[in-house]
């Protein structure tokens, strides 16, 4: 009742009487005290009474918030009103919200119209329910305030809080609407941060019938068996208990791979037709860059096949973008809802919801312009406009809240940030403890976290606290642009998260009581994660259900913290292993621990393979390939993606990652053919093409032609993708090596190529190292060349040690060049440009015949075929001719070694030793005590004294 007399009061009620009622003089009465805008359901307006249209409907339809009450509907006489109440609410641009004053009423007797609104009952007689109407709410009589009371709304008009409004969204809130009642299919709504996806779904379904699962906030701590616990629970509760039957076994647990296809079934029972089930943070576990699955553990899989399939549960996913899957046809029953920008007529609906009612309409304009009409931008411009009083001084300045596009929000971050900084200490610490929560919370739980009314008031009234737009149970949350602002240690705080989780705790078990089962593990396995958190684990519920994710998390952390608690993370791995022995996350931490704690191979290994064999997911063989690498054994690598393959076949992520070892092994057939395969299972996954093209560029000039269609069709399914434009780079090179010609050409489409690439990626090893390369062949600039090698941040490989001893060559600091050279040979003694390098080396000094004997080192080490074994033959033909007419020898006069080095021969660089060239004798000369030298008895005084020179 008291919703319904606040609408009275604010003029957003209408009613809708009964013909039956109608004709009752008691209830004329009270229509005629009340003076409320009342309709006809079924016969001719007379008296209070008006025509049921439109026109009388108007307060109700073009409001937020608006309620129609039917007061004693009969469905035989008043089914033609009844209808026409449920047409003129769907056309509205706002639905309203219905409730039925009766003492007896059946909700599947009312028009489909009406059943696809909320509808709620008020067991009241007709004559009873206006009469509990006090005089005081109706609309229209109004008292004078006295000061008191115009000080006081004073001080609330300066304390207001924007009040949760939807504005605009009518496409929209009707797409989304249709997917729900009328199709089957996994709903995805996207779009950017603070675009207004929660605001969406929460309005959509505050407006429907339909009953809602726990929402499920991806994220860490929350994983696959949150997921697959909620949805057994949930079927368990429809009368399925197969699958919680299945994952709370013991022994001989189905696969991950059973589970998913046993989780779709059960989702697609006749039970769950009326059911939906939100899902955030999808995009935790997505690529950033290309938006498909960074990798393939329990919960991808559960979420993957979620996102394809057609089930009877409604299923809504709110994640900023739309995940990638390249599969032809593998989304095609999703649904998608991307949210623009709000149009410029429906801006006022925001600043009126933030208590500026008398905004000029054609300020809306620039203010369209500057935010695109992203709702958060404009709401903190109407929240600022309200503080300092004048939106004419914001508009004129012109980089207040200025976003380039939609996407671009690093105006709109920067006045958060801004925001968050000036609040005092308290009001921060209070707004970090909300920003604990994962899903909006009630008053109730806010409470628990001690945050008061006029707390929670002064929060919204900064923009810094959301709340759910709905009338009935609002619900707060942080939106995550402002939580970015908040340190880590501020939000999760061991007292708060101990209160927190002891709260949630208490509301489960008030859940389990009512018999809302579902409902009560949600919140357990809240708990549960906080007090894990909090270093509280003694205290977690036990649960039905096995429920590892947040510990998982916990020894990952430990083991990989800066300083790793081993022991820590040993004994809970233990603990968790005696509970729960197939979850194949927590036998990847054993492993990994395993391998902290310096076990044997064998060891390690065995804890890969029973992974493998009782629960395998596509990440235990990634893992296992990990580890193998870690050793130095390729090999061993190569033999866990193969098997890999032979559990996941159509898993190509295994398959191209197998085929990048088969590259390095130079086994570039069967690089190609296993890129073919995983060609087969994604036809449009860009990496797949740009390794073919890279396969064949090794091939050398016979596979150019195959190498630049591969890598034209990467660039076109990804235009900005760095990986792609390297690699067209590294063929562009390599056309150079045999084109003097149009050498020149080439190396300047590659280092472009190169220059953009690292606009897309500023950190990208690969395009620094080959851009520094392609510098240093153009004869460029050398001091850039330096600073891109010096950008390089993770271990150099053998083609990065050989740029920068070409680097020190150009610089003269030859005393440098071959230490690095000789690590670079011992890293990778196939390499024929650590030889080439080291023939730039003896050239630049002069040494013609040492120079001559590197070139040829580093043909012998290229492929027939390759480019640089013709630009290599090049090489000796010239020095060669040199030779030959005598002019080297003359160089080496003029040019004597005068560097110590270590000699070694040009075919076995690796494994030679110091030596001395013919006819040269080191000198080694001794000092008297005055310092100056004096000659050794056995030295000839006419030789000079020369140092030897590796060669």
């Amino acid at each position: 009742m008291n919703r319904i007399e606040a609408a009275i009061r604010e003029g957003r009620c209408v009613l809708a009487i009964g013909k039956k009622a109608a004709e009752n003089g008691q209830v004329t009465a009270e229509l005629e005290r009340c003076r409320i805008p009342v309709v006809h359901l079924g016969g001719d307006p007379a008296g209070p009474i008006g025509a049921l249209d439109a026109q009388h409907l108007g307060p109700v339809l073009s409001r937020q918030g608006g309620i129609i009450v039917l007061v004693d509907p009969e469905p035989a006489s008043d089914g033609r009103g009844l209808s026409t109440i449920g047409d003129l609410a769907k056309s509205g641009p706002h639905k309203p919200k219905i409730f039925v004053a009766a003492k007896a009423f059946n909700p599947f007797q009312l028009p489909i119209s009406l059943r696809t609104l909320k509808v709620e009952q008020l067991k009241f007689r007709a004559v009873d329910f206006l009469r509990a109407l006090p005089v005081a709410a109706v609309a229209g009589e109004e008292k004078a305030l006295s000061a008191k009371d115009i000080r006081k709304a004073k001080r609330q008009e300066q304390t207001q809080a924007p009040r949760p409004i939807f504005v605009g969204r009518e496409d929209e809130i009707a797409q989304l609407q249709g997917f729900l009642t009328e199709s089957d299919g996994t709903i995805l709504v996207t779009g950017p941060d603070g675009v207004g996806k929660r605001w969406l779904v929460e309005h959509v379904l505050d407006n429907l019938s339909l009953k809602r699962l726990p929402d499920l906030t991806v994220a860490r701590g929350v994983g696959a068996d949150a997921l697959l616990a909620r949805a057994a629970s949930a079927a368990h509760a429809q009368g399925d208990s197969r699958l919680r039957a299945a994952i709370q076994k013991r022994e001989a647990r189905p696969t991950p791979a059973e589970l998913t296809a046993l989780l779709i079934e059960s989702f697609n029972a006749d039970a769950f037709a009326d059911h939906v089930w939100v899902i955030h943070g999808l995009q935790s576990v997505l690529d950033k860059r290309r938006a498909h699955f960074a990798r393939v553990s329990r919960l991808e899989m559960y979420l993957d096949a979620l996102l394809k399939a057609q089930t009877k549960l409604k299923i809504i996913f709110v994640t900023p973008r739309m995940p990638a899957v390249y599969a032809e046809g593998a989304l095609n029953s999703v649904h998608e809802i991307p949210l623009k920008g709000l149009a410029g007529k429906t801006l006022h609906g925001i600043f009126e919801a933030c208590h500026l009612t008398d905004t000029p309409r054609d300020k809306f304009g620039p203010i369209v312009e500057r935010t695109h009409g992203h709702p958060m931008a404009v709401r903190f411009f109407a929240l600022t406009a309200k503080a300092e009083g004048d939106l004419d001084e914001l508009i004129e300045q012109n980089r207040f809240l200025k976003m380039e596009t939609l996407d671009d929000q690093q105006a709109l971050r920067r006045h958060i940030k801004r925001r968050v900084s000036e609040l005092d200490a308290e009001t921060r610490k209070r707004l970090a403890t909300v920003a604990l929560l994962r899903d909006p919370g009630t008053t109730e739980q806010l409470r628990s976290l001690g945050l008061n009314r006029n707390q929670r008031l002064e929060l919204l009234c900064l923009g810094l606290l959301d709340q759910t737009p709905v009338q009935d149970n609002r619900r707060y949350f942080v939106h995550p642009l402002v939580a970015h602002h908040l340190e880590y240690r501020e939000v999760y705080d061991f007292s708060t998260m101990e209160a927190l989780g002891r709260t949630f705790l208490d509301l489960g078990h008030a859940a389990l009581k009512s018999g809302d089962n579902t409902q009560a593990l949600a919140l357990h396995q809240e708990a549960n994660r906080l007090l894990i958190e909090a270093r509280l684990e003694r205290n977690c519920t036990q649960l039905p259900y096995p429920d590892q994710d947040a510990l998982v998390d916990n020894i990952y952390g430990l083991a990989r913290r800066r300083s790793p608690r081993i022991d820590i993370a040993r004994m809970r791995t233990n603990e968790a292993l005696k509970v729960d022995p197939y979850n194949p996350e927590l036998l990847l931490a054993h492993a990994e621990i395993r391998a902290a704690e310096n076990a044997k191979e064998e060891t390690v290994v065995g804890v890969f393979t029973h992974a493998a064999e009782t629960c395998p997911t596509p990440e235990v063989f990634h893992a296992a390939a990990d580890y193998h690498f870690a050793m130095h054994a390729r090999g061993k690598a190569a033999s866990a993606l193969e098997r890999g393959i032979a559990t996941f076949p159509d898993d190509g992520r295994l398959q191209r990652r197998l085929s990048t070892i088969y590259l390095d092994q130079n086994r570039l057939d069967d690089a190609i053919a296993c890129l073919k395969q995983a060609l087969a299972k994604e036809p449009s996954m860009p990496e797949t093409y740009g390794l073919l093209g890279e396969a064949h560029t090794r091939r050398g000039t016979e596979g150019w032609e195959q190498a630049n269609q591969y890598l034209e069709e990467a660039m076109r399914l990804d235009p900005d993708g760095a990986r792609t434009m390297v690699r067209v780079a590294r063929l562009e090179r390599e056309k150079s090596m045999i084109d003097p010609n149009n050498r020149e050409t080439g190396l300047e489409r590659a280092e472009a190529l190169l220059t953009k690439a690292l606009e897309v990626d500023k950190s990208y090893p690969d395009a620094q190292a080959l851009k520094a390369a392609v510098i240093l062949d153009r004869g460029g600039d050398v001091e850039q060349a330096e600073w891109l090698l010096k950008q390089i941040k993770r271990r150099d490989n053998s083609f990065v040690m050989v740029q920068k001893a070409r680097v020190k060559i150009r610089r003269g600091k030859y005393d440098e060049v071959e230490k690095i050279l000789n690590k670079a040979i011992k890293k990778e003694k196939s390499n024929h440009t650590a030889f080439a390098a080291q023939a730039e080396f003896w050239e630049a000094q002069g040494q013609v015949f040492h120079a001559f004997e590197s070139y040829r080192a580093a043909k012998e080490r290229t492929p027939k075929s390759s480019p640089a074994r013709i630009g290599y033959d090049q090489h000796l033909t010239r020095l060669g001719k040199l030779i030959e007419s005598g002019h080297a020898a003359e160089m080496m006069k003029v040019n004597p070694l005068d560097t110590k080095v270590v000699a070694a021969d040009s075919a076995t660089a690796d494994e030679a030793g110091p030596r001395r060239d013919a006819g040269k004798t080191t000198i080694r000369r001794t000092k008297d005590k005055t310092g100056a030298e004096v000659p050794n008895e056995t030295e000839a005084p006419e030789t000079e004294a020369v140092e030897t020179q590796a060669v």
